[in-house]
């Protein structure tokens, strides 16, 4: 597990890379790095060229909304169909959901999926605390 200097660090190194300042200017343009919010719990860059065997097997999903996205997005906030609630981060819990409503009645105030530990290595408590 990393400490929370290490996060900090890796946060900074990513903020100060040429080569993300880079990337950034290639998607976005001109833009101020420092409103990136960096994740460094990335899934990973799983562009075609650096994955190798991709599978050939199966056809490509297109996606179209002629009339627009059925939902909407201000910020944090997003509403779809008669749904709305707002969308948070944090470092300890990761995705957060807050005031979850249904047609204008509140359904759930605050709600979060903190990370699961369990005994990877068997039933020996002082393995428990390293896993």
């Amino acid at each position: 597990m990393m400490s929370i200097d290490e996060q900090v660090e890796c946060e900074r190194a990513v903020l100060t890379s040429p080569a993300f300042h880079a990337a950034l200017k290639k998607q976005y343009g001109d833009i101020d790095p420092s409103l990136a919010m960096v994740d460094i719990w990335s899934a990973g860059n799983y562009a075609a060229d650096r994955v190798p065997n991709q599978r050939t097997d199966i056809q490509p999903l297109t996606i179209t909304q002629p009339n627009g996205p059925s939902f909407t997005v201000d910020g944090n906030s997003i509403a779809w169909q008669n749904w709305k609630f707002v969308v948070g981060f944090n470092a300890r819990e990761g995705l957060t959901l807050h005031h979850i409503r249904y047609a204008d009645r509140s359904i759930l105030y605050r709600a979060s999926l903190s990370p699961s530990r369990f005994p990877a290595r068997g039933r020996v408590i002082s393995k428990y605390l390293r896993t």
